[in-house]
C-alpha cells in the first residue's frame, strides 16, 4: 500500500474516532439535559447502549449542533470510502498500525511531561 492511500486511511480513522468523542458528548449532553429524568432513573453500574438516533428530534440547540457535527462527520466518512473505494480489509489492515503511533506519541513523554487533559 502506498503511502498516500495510507495516509487517507489514517485520515479516516482519525475521522472515526472523532465521529466517536462527538457521540459520547451527544450522550453526555443530552442526559444531563432534556433526557435528565431519564438519566436519573438509571441505577448505579446499569449499562445500556445508546444510539444517535435516541437524542434526534429536540428543541436543544446545543444538542442538535452536536448532531450536525455528528452527521458531517458520517458523511465524510461515508465519502472517503466511497470515492476511494477502502475495503474494511484495509482498514483493519491500517488500524494497527495507526493504534501504534498513539503509543510511539505517548513514549515521546518523559516523567517530568504533564498531559493536559
Amino acid at each position: 500500500m502506498d503511502t498516500y492511500r495510507k495516509q487517507l486511511i489514517f485520515s479516516y480513522l482519525a475521522l472515526e474516532a472523532a465521529q466517536d468523542d462527538v457521540l459520547e458528548q451527544i450522550i453526555n449532553v443530552g442526559m444531563a439535559g432534556v433526557f435528565k429524568e431519564i438519566n436519573d432513573s438509571f441505577l448505579k453500574d446499569d449499562q445500556y447502549v445508546f444510539d444517535v438516533v435516541q437524542f434526534r428530534g429536540t428543541d436543544d440547540f446545543n444538542l442538535n449542533n452536536l448532531l450536525q457535527i455528528y452527521d458531517t462527520l458520517e458523511n465524510s466518512l461515508n465519502s472517503l470510502v466511497f470515492e476511494n473505494e477502502i475495503s474494511d480489509e484495509e482498514v483493519d489492515e491500517v488500524r494497527i498500525e495507526w493504534l501504534e503511533s498513539f503509543n510511539a506519541d505517548l513514549d515521546d513523554f518523559d516523567d517530568e511531561d504533564e498531559l493536559d487533559l
